[in-house]
């Protein structure tokens, strides 16, 4: 039996989306992207959604909006996807990265406060596997007068606001909720993946969602910042027409990171199947969990507590008192019966690039161990019964092989 690891969810409902992009004629940005930045905004609570080519794209959108440029500083996990951290670096800023703490995947609010200096400008809040970070404890530290005293605007945004900004990345959070509150309401600006191997997904995509305090106008900046995003043109080509006029002006420096109307149109169709798809990933991860409990070997993820309830959207087991090596041979030899596993993730300082920038490993030493110690389960919601049992069966027998259970 195969069991890939993550494929996109795709039904007749998002093939006639799709093809109904294609008939209409509008493929680029359109009516349909339209639809779907109402929609998440809607949805989320927010007064406006931006929809990008990418996350990554919208992370770096958005600080350089926060006017975060060479020699600021922005607070990041250690223990992230790498786009957390270039999307600071092609800002020409500097990453600082925090350490997890030990045998947590969440944030560790203990050590970015640590890390504030008079440089710092952001925090990057990380929502890991879908689980919201402590957002009342974040915004509790960027209040603090004395850190607001500390704080040293060099931006007309960053005077506006008074204190350091709070972006989530938020790339694998849709859905997640903190005190209730949908991810998106949490932070000053967050950012939503709509990779394929999201809950929803566009193919490629991202969205920034506006949740800026006063004075802020966050119409305004969602506008500014819609310019911006289609290479600085006055009106876009669905706009021109609608308008049934082709003249348009440059009127800002622009990037080319639009998100498309066929893109947009598979994020639509899965939408409408939000409860279905989300109820059959959540049944999946509370089949897991009521499976795995009982073996010492491994630490489960967290689902929901008295203030947190996650999405789903990874299954994040870490083994215990073992070593890579035999992680990755847990792994290799999950592959061998066809069942895909994955870690999430290799963190930063284990990398090369990151390594030539000054990002050791012997400085991160619980983001290191996490990395080191976990895998992912497939987790989506085309998965059979009979394929969660036979990937149950499968890993119970390999961790008793490697005697990791």
């Amino acid at each position: 039996m195969k069991i890939p690891f993550s494929p996109p969810f795709i039904n007749d409902s998002v093939v006639q989306e799709v093809l109904d992009s294609l008939n209409s004629g509008w493929i680029t940005t359109g009516p349909k992207v339209s639809r779907l930045e109402n929609r998440m905004a809607h949805w989320i609570d927010v007064e406006k959604a931006l929809c990008l080519n990418s996350a990554s794209a919208g992370m770096q959108l958005m600080l350089e909006w926060f006017g975060v440029g060479p020699g600021d500083e922005v607070i990041i996990p250690a223990y992230t996807y790498a786009s957390t951290a270039t999307a600071v670096l092609h800002c020409g800023a500097i990453p600082v990265m925090v350490d997890a703490e030990p045998n947590s995947f969440e944030l560790s609010i203990k050590n970015v406060e640590k890390a504030i200096g008079p440089k710092t400008k952001a925090i990057i809040p990380v929502d890991i596997g879908g689980w919201p970070c402590d957002y009342d404890e974040l915004f509790q530290l960027v209040n603090r007068e004395d850190l607001r005293k500390l704080f040293t605007p060099q931006h007309l945004h960053q005077e506006k606001l008074g204190r350091i900004l709070i972006m989530a990345d938020a790339a694998h959070s849709i859905g997640s909720k903190y005190k209730g509150q949908a991810v998106g309401k949490l932070a000053d600006l967050t950012i939503i993946s709509l990779h394929a191997v999201k809950n929803i997904t566009s193919a490629e995509g991202g969205v920034v969602l506006f949740n800026l305090p006063a004075p802020f106008q966050n119409e305004e900046e969602y506008r500014k910042n819609k310019i911006i995003s289609q290479n600085g043109h006055s009106k876009n080509v669905h706009e021109k027409a609608l308008n049934d006029g082709w003249r348009y002006d440059i009127i800002a420096l622009g990037k080319k990171i639009n998100m498309t109307d066929l893109g947009a149109a598979i994020a639509l169709a899965q939408l409408d199947q939000w409860d279905e798809m989300q109820g059959r990933r959540i049944e999946i991860f509370h089949q897991y969990s009521h499976a795995l409990k009982a073996i010492d070997g491994i630490r489960l993820p967290h689902f929901s507590d008295d203030v947190r309830q996650g999405n789903g959207h990874l299954f994040m087991i870490q083994l215990l008192n073992t070593s890579i090596e035999k992680r990755d041979q847990l792994i290799s030899e999950m592959k061998d019966l066809g069942i895909a596993l994955n870690v999430h993730f290799v963190s930063l300082p284990q990398f090369t690039y990151f390594q030539s920038l000054g990002y050791l490993p012997e400085d991160f030493p619980n983001a290191v161990q996490l990395s080191n110690s976990e895998i992912s389960l497939p987790i989506y919601p085309q998965l059979t019964d009979e394929q969660v049992h036979f990937l149950l069966k499968s890993l119970n027998f390999v961790l008793s092989k490697l005697e990791l259970g």
